[in-house]
């Protein structure tokens, strides 16, 4: 009924499709599409008249009928409600689970992703589902951490002895790069007295240039660990932001809060293959509060094992 020609106007090409402006999940039912069907600006569709079927009032009365009676159905009008989509891991290939419901009710399961993917080589073999009563456990396990008086003080103080030791190790390759390179000096000094020849100088040369990389590529990997130069303010920052989730009202929390606190601790869940029990893991996200994934700069802070409901 949507359809103009049923009034007599009729349009040809009358849409295009536009890139969908949020970004893609990779997940249908979290019913975001990859482009958007929208209508071409005035004047680039073809008009012409064809013999109505329906007057202009009654195909009006007819659509607003079909709206009614459709809202709130299909994936567009009922959207599934996950804690923890893009955060639950199959337990054999390692792939984000994908959020289905059951036919019959309103309950909600995980499946694997890979499971009915057409290439063999990132074919699934996994079949089981997990419920959807996980969402309540592991929420119930976040509460339980952030309920805990000295949580805050203890990750936080563990964070400041990690950077501390990286800071150490740090400099221990700084201090490799500077005497490799004191080694280099002194092999060039032995060439120009006549202590080494041409190859010998090149050889050992090249075999300092070597370690001289690998030292600065693992000072790179350091600093990344404790997000730069900035590591001090980070914790200061994540301090404040770990004190409001605590002192937050978390009997209460919607279900939009409670999915932005899972979001933030960057909580990842990993389900045995029996799917007796699972690991969930921690890791402070605060920096990236839309990315699925944990931040580089963040540490594994908690590793639990629950038994499954």
């Amino acid at each position: 009924m949507l359809n103009h020609c049923y009034t007599g106007q009729h349009k040809y090409n009358a849409n295009m499709r536009v890139p969908n402006p949020k970004r893609p999940l990779g997940d249908i039912t979290g019913a975001v599409r990859r482009t958007l069907i929208r209508p071409k600006p005035e004047g680039e569709a073809v008009e012409f008249a064809i013999p109505p079927l329906v007057t202009q009032e009654l195909w009006l009365k007819a659509n607003r009928a079909t709206r009614e009676r459709g809202r709130g159905r299909g994936k567009e009008g009922r959207i599934i409600s996950a804690l923890l989509r893009n955060r639950i891991f199959c337990p054999r290939c390692g792939k984000p689970m994908v959020v289905r419901r059951r036919t019959e009710g309103d309950k909600l399961y995980y499946l694997c992703s890979r499971l009915n993917h057409a290439s063999e080589k990132e074919h699934c073999t996994y079949r089981r589902y997990v419920p959807g009563a996980w969402d309540y456990s592991v929420w119930d396990c976040v509460y339980a951490i952030l309920k805990q008086d000295s949580w805050i003080q203890e990750k936080l103080s563990g964070i400041d002895r990690e950077n501390h030791d990286v800071d150490k190790l740090v400099k221990l390759e700084q201090q490799k790069v500077l005497q490799t390179k004191n080694k280099i000096t002194k092999v060039r000094e032995g060439f120009e007295g006549g202590l080494y020849n041409l190859d010998e100088a090149k050889s050992k040369v090249n075999n300092y240039l070597v370690m001289i990389k690998q030292a600065e590529q693992e000072i790179e990997r350091l600093i990344r660990l404790t997000g730069g130069q900035n590591s001090k303010v980070d914790v200061e920052e994540l301090k404040k932001e770990l004190e409001r989730l605590v002192q937050a009202n978390l009997d209460k929390a919607t279900f939009a809060e409670k999915r932005d606190i899972i979001n933030k601790l960057g909580i990842g869940v990993y389900p045995s293959e029996g799917l007796k029990t699972m690991k969930i893991r921690c890791s402070l996200n605060f920096g990236n509060d839309g990315d699925s994934q944990p931040s580089d700069r963040c540490a594994i802070i908690q590793f639990a094992s629950l038994r499954s409901q």
